[in-house]
């Protein structure tokens, strides 16, 4: 028996299987913005909202994960709960049943026991690095049937520096 893992060479494409995800990023006053049309600033921070619409119940448990760029950084992992949130009463969340704010991506994971036509998360990230990065493609997935998910397109984003 032989087992290998890696990265693939090409990114994968945008796919829907069971679910559509949708990632939008937008300011901290809810204005939307798209970080693959223009170049971001150094300590800049934005809101990810990730909304993912599951055709069928399926499981009922699903896990979000949006793996950051190199140079970003998460601020708060979990939106939906804690001091601050008065400032981004713009959104509407969903509560995740689990939430990790890893060093390399955002990882929310929901259980439903009845159909619901969409499930919200959001984060804050910050851009701390300048340079050039690939922004990789965001997922969901039953975590029961696994056949059932879906993945948003990657690209490439610039951060400038700022200051002298």
């Amino acid at each position: 028996k032989v087992t290998t893992t890696g990265y693939p060479a090409t990114p994968p494409e945008p796919a829907s299987n069971g679910f559509t995800l949708m990632r939008g990023y937008y300011l901290p006053d809810g204005t939307p913005i798209d970080p693959l049309a223009q170049p971001l600033s150094q300590n800049d921070r934005f809101v990810v909202v990730l909304t993912a619409y599951p055709e069928a119940l399926g499981s009922g448990q699903y896990v979000l994960a949006d793996p950051l760029p190199a140079g970003f950084e998460i601020e708060n992992p979990d939106l939906s709960a804690g001091q601050g949130v008065a400032d981004f009463n713009w959104l509407a969340l969903d509560t995740p049943a689990h939430v990790e704010s890893r060093t390399d991506q955002y990882v929310a994971a929901f259980r439903y026991f009845s159909e619901t036509s969409s499930v919200t998360t959001a984060y804050l990230v910050r851009a701390v690095s300048p340079g050039s990065f690939a922004l990789p493609g965001a997922t969901v997935e039953d975590m029961y049937r696994p056949e059932r998910r879906a993945n948003t397109a990657s690209g490439m984003i610039e951060v400038t520096p700022t200051g002298p």
